[in-house]
């Protein structure tokens, strides 16, 4: 239990050193967290790992936020 233990508290901080990295570039990209606008399959796939939103995908939803965003 104990090395499984330490596997995933060394997975966990990798996860957030790497979400950090993404966050940044999204906000770079978009100029928002997809967070912030409560896209539910994008912080399902990418904080909780239960979707499996594809790139493509991810991108369309991050667009389409940007343009309501912007509209409103």
């Amino acid at each position: 239990m104990k090395k499984q233990f330490e596997k995933v508290k060394n997975l966990a901080c990798k996860h957030s050193s790497e979400g950090h990295k993404l966050d940044m570039m999204i906000n770079k990209r978009w100029g928002f967290s997809y967070s912030d606008m409560g896209l539910d399959e994008i912080i399902d796939t990418l904080d909780y790992g239960h979707g499996y939103i594809s790139y493509e995908d991810f991108v369309i939803l991050m667009d389409k936020a940007k343009k309501e965003r912007e509209e409103n």
